[in-house]
């Protein structure tokens, strides 16, 4: 029980950083403005359907979560480069 708080209250730190480094990013009117803003929405589509066909195939809702944890962790590594 301890390991799946611990894994939800991660995700919601690391998403919270993504989020700050989106509105910066989106905040400086760089010429990438329209492809992460793209980028974003399209990642948020896909996770919900992924996430919904995953709980409707029986998987736990941590495993939802260390999925898109992943998915996360993969855009604070690009957004930090």
């Amino acid at each position: 029980m301890f390991q799946q708080i611990a894994n939800t209250m991660c995700l919601a730190m690391e998403a919270n950083q993504v989020i700050w480094m989106r509105m910066v990013a989106i905040g400086q009117f760089g010429p990438d403005i329209m492809t992460e803003m793209s980028l974003m929405m399209s990642e948020k589509v896909e996770a919900n359907a992924s996430a919904l066909a995953s709980l409707a195939s029986g998987n736990s809702a941590d495993s939802v979560v260390t999925a898109y944890r992943e998915i996360v962790q993969a855009n604070l590594k690009r957004l930090s480069a």
